[in-house]
């Protein structure tokens, strides 16, 4: 039986996207409320403005959805990525892995770019590049973002892999 060594739930929380997405919305709002209302502007732009607010609500939306979940054993890792319509979810056994690696990035990092990825890694993180780097033995690269770091390297510390 698979002994839990760290798991961990994450969800998308960067106040800045979120307050400026919010900003948009009310800004849009008001601007049709304005096109309707005050300066009598034909109806066609206070259509853009709201199809403009409803936009951005719905990405808005869709970012406050996205929801991440790890979970490392001594057996494998498993990865479970939720969006509102899509749902991917894989485990990827630690026989198969052919080098892990831990990387800690600070929070500023997702502001400059060393967030980005290279290559053909597939990408699961709603933390920017904080995570667990793997190469499988058939060439496959993930990349699985964590909020706790330190955590998942004391969990790591009792594994013999990669």
């Amino acid at each position: 039986m698979a002994t839990k060594l760290h798991k961990e739930s994450q969800r998308f929380t960067d106040k800045v996207v979120l307050g400026m997405l919010g900003l948009g919305v009310a800004a849009s709002l008001f601007g049709t409320l304005n096109a309707l209302f005050v300066s009598g502007e034909p109806y066609l732009n206070a259509l853009v403005y709201f199809s403009l607010a409803l936009a951005m609500g719905g990405w808005m939306y869709w970012l406050i959805s996205l929801r991440l979940k790890v979970s490392v054993s001594n057996k494998s890792i498993k990865y479970t990525m939720s969006t509102p319509f899509n749902e991917v979810s894989e485990k990827i056994k630690w026989k198969e892995v052919k080098k892990c690696t831990i990387v800690k990035t600070p929070k500023i990092a997702q502001w400059h770019g060393a967030n980005l990825t290279y290559g053909a890694e597939s990408r699961f993180s709603l933390s920017g590049r904080s995570g667990l780097s793997l190469t499988t033995k058939n060439g496959r690269k993930y990349f699985i973002g964590c909020d706790d770091v330190d955590e998942l390297q004391n969990a790591m510390g009792k594994l013999a892999v990669g």
